[in-house]
């Protein structure tokens, strides 16, 4: 009967590791939620979308923009880590 051993999977810790950046980034958004339904205006929401008309904040698409940088720049930190570990 033969006996079957897992082999190490480096893209595991790299999938791994864009969720993780994909949640900090949802992070922003329940943030963005709550004030909304508070009617707060913190300071990071201020710098993400503008001080209230005089300075324009950030687009939808540069904001998905940065959402994808993070997870792909999390994705590739965790291919890294576990091409080192395998």
């Amino acid at each position: 009967m033969p006996v079957y051993i897992e082999a190490p999977d480096a893209l595991g810790t790299a999938l791994g590791a864009a969720c993780l950046g994909a949640a900090i980034v949802m992070l922003l958004a329940v943030v963005s939620l709550f004030s909304g339904v508070l009617n707060a205006r913190p300071g990071l929401l201020t710098m993400v979308s503008g001080d209230g008309g005089t300075k324009n904040g950030l687009s939808f698409f540069m904001l998905a923009a940065i959402g994808v940088g993070v997870s792909f720049v999390f994705f590739i930190f965790g291919l890294f880590i576990g091409k080192a570990r395998a």
